[in-house]
Formats: C-alpha cells, structure tokens, sequence
C-alpha cells in the first residue's frame, strides 16, 4: 500500500512565508513544530496554480518558505483538523469551550501533558487574534 500525500489545511497545517520570515512554526491544530522547506517554489494556493498556469509562462511562482505539520495526514491528526476548523468557525463561546475540551482530547492520546498545556495557551492566543481580526474586518 502506497502512502498518499495528506490533505493539508492552508495556514492550519500547512503555512506559507516570505523567504526567511519565520525560524519557526507551529501547526494550528496539533501545536507540533512544523518541518521547514525553505526557498520553495510553485504554487501556494489553487488560484495561484490557476493563474501561474494560464499565463503561460508569463508568470513565474515567488520563492516561500513551507511550514508543514509532521502529523498531517493521520488519522488522529485529520480529527483534530475537523474540530479545529469548527472551533474557528463558531461564535458561541460555551460550543467552542467544549470543542476545544474534545480537540485537547484527541491530542492527548498523542501528546503529554506538558504538551497540551502549551497547545491550549497557544489556540487561545491564535483564537483571540483570529475574533480581533474578524471584528476589524467587520467595522
């Protein structure tokens, strides 16, 4: 059985930078140190594919850098995906409370306690600037 490649969550598990942006990343769903491709090129999103494409030539991808998740691609890993992806879609703090209680669920039968108490305090930062860039772009 062949291995296929995972199904990665842009700027979740997989995170695209300037070249040379970032030392490090951490995966907004697991909180693992992503690996790093640094210089990469081509495409960074399906539009961009499209649009690399149709030019002919013409447009040439910038260089990145790749922040991927090492878990991306598990079966765990793709649970803890859906419920994040809930969990920053809600707008009842009481839903999110209880999804975030299910998510550090499934990450601590992969992770230890010291892990999840850093995983916790990150999503909370990331979930709080997330709600403060979605009331500025609302006003």
């Amino acid at each position: 059985m062949s291995q296929e490649s995972p199904l990665y969550k842009s700027g979740l598990d997989i995170i695209f930078t300037e070249p040379g942006e970032c030392d490090r990343l951490s995966c907004r769903i697991c909180w693992s140190e992503c690996n790093v491709y640094r210089n990469s090129t081509g495409a960074r999103c399906f539009a961009e594919a499209i649009g690399i494409g149709l030019s002919r030539g013409k447009c040439k991808p910038r260089p990145h850098d790749v922040f991927s998740c090492p878990h991306a691609g598990k079966r765990w890993h793709d649970k803890a995906s859906e419920l994040a992806e809930r969990i920053f879609e809600t707008r009842s703090k009481r839903v999110k409370k209880l999804m975030i209680g299910d998510l550090m669920d499934v990450l601590g039968e992969h992770f230890p306690k010291k892990h999840l108490v850093r995983a916790r305090k990150e999503l909370s930062a990331y979930l709080a600037e997330a709600e403060k860039m979605r009331e500025e772009a609302a006003d």
